[in-house]
């Protein structure tokens, strides 16, 4: 028998003396820490006498063994149970933690030795190195070992969490002082997420937020709706405010407007905005290009337009909603691991149609409850009703979700032509 067997069994042999504090070192245990598919399988089933509040005693696990489905069950019988009793080190509440550790230790290593053959099979399967950058990296994110300290006494981190209140803040503000007012500004480490239908200007806002975060440091601006030439444009557009006709074949500058394109021009060039805009980039795409671009500098901030664009990877079988909530979860990881915040532009579903006002709620984020789950800030645009006719020339802001402050409604003015969203005084309607 291996070392790692006989520690397996000793682990279930302590779960099986039915001492409580022995139960209370092993809580932190779960079946994937067992390399052996039997142990893995005894250890869920004491797992589930424990949540249902009976006993761990061997007596009782093997009058629960026929709850194990028949095909795990093989093998496993009254004389294993006898053999992981026996095994159990002695005192075992004393023990009981240094097996935990060992076991949890060893699960992390082989998780690490996995990911490392898998890291080497993409190398040799996917010719582009960026993808294969993503995919490692993702291998590698989800085989890292949980370092983090489970609890802290107050008393351990209180001095530091005031020491934070006196130093400046880290929030990066909005161009716009309504929506500052409510959410403070772009919070690092944060997702924010932005829902519209389409036309509602949701594309304005993101360009807008990058070309401002980019006066601060690097954004990363992932662009799977339109190409780079039409990105720059709009942000020609809204820092020379030419209309965005003049720049792209449907008219042409006057003389004012060239000097003006001239100066946007130069502040553009100088301005550590990386556009990467293939339209069939995944989540990974994403997260590579933020922390490439990261090796040059702290990021201000990354721009993903929009959410459901993003491919799947070959071969995903999985529904849509599962997708999604994946790749939210994974823009909520980057922005902390980059501690940046993440702006990401999501579509709305029809649902708003069907109401008198055509507001939209956070019920009409698309495809994914995840996405209101994991976002920090959601903010849900709406081009408002004048006389049953939507008004062009403004826009309401809806804060519908703030875990930093206050939600509610700002409205903005909001200019098409030049791609450009403005302060604008709130009246009710």
């Amino acid at each position: 028998m291996s070392v790692q067997q006989t520690l397996e069994r000793a682990v279930i042999g302590l779960a099986l003396t039915g001492d409580p504090r022995v139960a209370l070192d092993l809580d932190r245990v779960r079946p994937a820490h067992f390399a052996d598919p039997r142990h893995g399988a005894v250890w869920g089933l004491i797992r589930a006498q424990e949540d249902a509040g009976r006993p761990t005693d061997a007596v009782t696990v093997a009058a629960s063994l026929p709850r194990i489905p028949a095909g795990e069950r093989v093998g496993i019988d009254d004389a294993y149970l006898l053999d992981c009793l026996h095994a159990a080190p002695s005192p075992a509440p004393v023990l009981a933690a240094s097996y935990a550790d060992r076991l949890i230790q060893a699960a992390g290593h082989r998780s690490l030795s996995t990911a490392l053959i898998r890291a080497q099979q993409i190398l040799d399967a996917v010719p582009d190195p960026v993808e294969a950058d993503a995919l490692i990296r993702a291998a590698l994110d989800e085989a890292a070992p949980d370092t983090q300290a489970v609890g802290q006494l107050i008393g351990e981190g209180i001095d530091a969490t005031i020491n934070g209140i006196e130093q400046p803040g880290r929030l990066t503000p909005t161009p716009w002082t309504g929506i500052n007012d409510r959410i403070g500004g772009w919070r690092p480490g944060a997702l924010h997420v932005v829902g519209a239908r389409p036309g509602a200007g949701k594309t304005i806002l993101g360009l807008q937020a990058a070309y401002a975060l980019a006066h601060h440091g690097p954004v990363a601006v992932s662009s799977l709706e339109m190409p780079r030439r039409e990105v720059h444009t709009r942000l020609l557009a809204h820092a020379a405010q030419v209309p965005l006709g003049h720049l792209n074949g449907q008219g042409q500058p006057d003389g004012a407007e060239w000097d003006r394109i001239a100066r946007a021009a130069g502040v553009l060039r100088n301005l550590p905005v990386s556009i990467d805009d293939r339209p069939d980039a995944t989540v990974w795409d994403v997260a590579s290009h933020a922390r490439l671009l990261a090796r040059r500098g702290p990021l201000a901030g990354v721009v993903v337009d929009y959410m459901q664009l993003m491919s799947t990877p070959r071969g995903e079988k999985r529904p849509r909603h599962e997708v999604v909530a994946e790749q939210s979860r994974r823009l909520k990881v980057l922005a902390g691991t980059l501690d940046c915040p993440v702006i990401a532009l999501s579509q709305l579903n029809r649902a708003s149609q069907g109401r008198a006002d055509l507001r939209p709620s956070l019920a009409d984020l698309r495809e994914s409850g995840a996405i209101e789950q994991d976002a920090d800030v959601v903010l849900l645009l709406h081009v408002p009703l004048e006389g049953g006719v939507p008004d062009q020339g403004r826009l309401d802001v809806l804060v519908a979700k703030n875990r930093h402050g206050t939600t509610g409604p700002v409205r903005l003015r909001r200019d098409g032509a030049t791609a450009t969203l403005d302060d604008l005084t709130w009246t009710p309607s």
